[in-house]
């Protein structure tokens, strides 16, 4: 994402001076990385993606990673610049503009990353932004959990029921359909693009006789992050194509979500997390808490997240992609609103469902109002739809019996 040149108006409709902003949580897609891991890869390749590589800076505290097979996955320069733009960003969004201080940065910001290395640095490299350098940002502690207690991104390698839950979604959006004559019925996915897959995969030397659709994907994803980068595409491949497949994969991803227990899964923690520090805030008279929340996370933290909130992703969401969710104060103090951007632009917020179906029904917005701002006892209601205790959580997680 570009930085901003100008903040952000106040919310719709209300007088700047009539509120005050007391808290927000942004959550981040990490940026430009690396292809995901190939183990075909071959050398000039590796050494290619080495040279795009971010060196880790001084000060930044390592750790053991979820591994990922160097130098793939990883963040690249380009990646730190959009992360340090963006960090900028937020700085004249929510500081240069008065409405939030940051004297003491470390009262004042709680940071948080997944155990992916190229989300840790996005995350370094945003503070370094937003505080100006990269000394101020070691101040600043980023929080990494336990893989076993993630909650930033849909675990399904720490909940087995999740995990089967979601592998069923995705494989009814992708793959073809058994019919009676034993021929196979192609999704809309293979039907549309089954050349461009062919001259993809013949470009990195998949073979598709034999590939799996994760093969293909990878495959995909290798060439799109080379185009990001100025790499040639294969012949007759076109960015639109590209493009167009990027759109229909978003589609589909987002759709995976559209079930309530496989959004309470993949969520549902993460939404009681933030649920109940907006709650909390809202309770004190002073600022006791953090400002300012930041979560470094993925595709699969936004992509979800707004499947649960009702915003819907028609594209895939690019690097430094986010999602702020800010709660703000009447000066009188009697009333608490919230307020939601997606990549810097106001959300329409479902204020008036009853069920998470509703806000799924695409096309279908009869009978439901939305608001860009919304009170946070209506957006308390749409989450308490969404979240789930670590008890249930955990209780959930293992409960396969509803599998053969």
């Amino acid at each position: 994402m570009e930085a901003s040149s100008k903040p952000l108006p106040p919310p719709a409709s209300i007088d700047n001076a009539s509120l005050q902003l007391l808290q927000v949580h942004v959550l981040f897609r990490h940026g430009d990385r690396s292809p995901l891991p190939r183990h075909d890869a071959n050398a000039a390749t590796i050494q290619l993606w080495q040279s795009r590589l971010q060196e880790i800076p001084s000060g930044f505290p390592r750790r053991e990673y979820h591994f990922q097979q160097h130098p793939f996955g990883q963040i690249t320069k380009k990646g730190a610049r959009q992360s340090i733009e963006f960090g900028e960003w937020l700085r004249k969004l929510y500081v240069d503009s008065g409405w939030l201080s940051l004297k003491d940065p470390s009262s004042c910001i709680q940071a948080r990353s997944t155990n992916f290395c190229r989300a840790h640095l996005t995350g370094w490299f945003v503070l370094e932004g937003l505080l100006g350098s990269s000394a101020a940002a070691a101040t600043v502690p980023i929080y990494i959990r336990e893989e076993s207690d993630e909650n930033l991104l849909h675990n399904n390698e720490r909940c087995p029921r999740l995990a089967k839950l979601w592998k069923d979604a995705w494989n009814n959006m992708m793959d073809p359909v058994p019919l009676p004559d034993r021929t196979w019925k192609e999704t809309r996915w293979i039907t549309e693009f089954k050349e461009l897959k062919g001259k993809l995969s013949r470009h990195v030397g998949v073979d598709l006789n034999s590939a799996t659709q994760l093969s293909w994907l990878l495959a995909f994803d290798t060439i799109r992050c080379g185009w990001f980068h100025g790499d040639s595409l294969p012949e007759g491949v076109t960015g639109e194509q590209l493009n167009q497949v990027q759109s229909i994969l978003a589609q589909v991803y987002t759709n995976t979500f559209y079930d309530k227990v496989i959004c309470q899964l993949s969520m549902g923690r993460l939404v009681r997390e933030i649920m109940e520090a907006l709650l909390n805030c809202s309770s004190h008279t002073s600022l006791e808490m953090p400002s300012i929340f930041l979560y470094s996370g993925h595709d699969a933290t936004i992509i979800p997240l707004s499947a649960c909130l009702g915003i819907q992703w028609t594209e895939w969401p690019p690097y430094l992609s986010s999602i702020a969710i800010e709660l703000w104060r009447s000066v009188d103090m009697k009333q608490h609103f919230v307020r939601v951007l997606c990549d810097g632009k106001e959300v329409e917020f479902p204020t008036s469902i009853t069920t998470l179906e509703e806000i799924w029904q695409h096309g279908n917005e009869s009978g439901i109002v939305r608001k860009v701002l919304c009170t946070l006892e209506e957006f308390h209601s749409l989450g308490k739809m969404i979240v789930i205790s670590e008890d249930e959580f955990h209780e959930a997680c293992t409960d396969l019996s509803s599998f053969k």
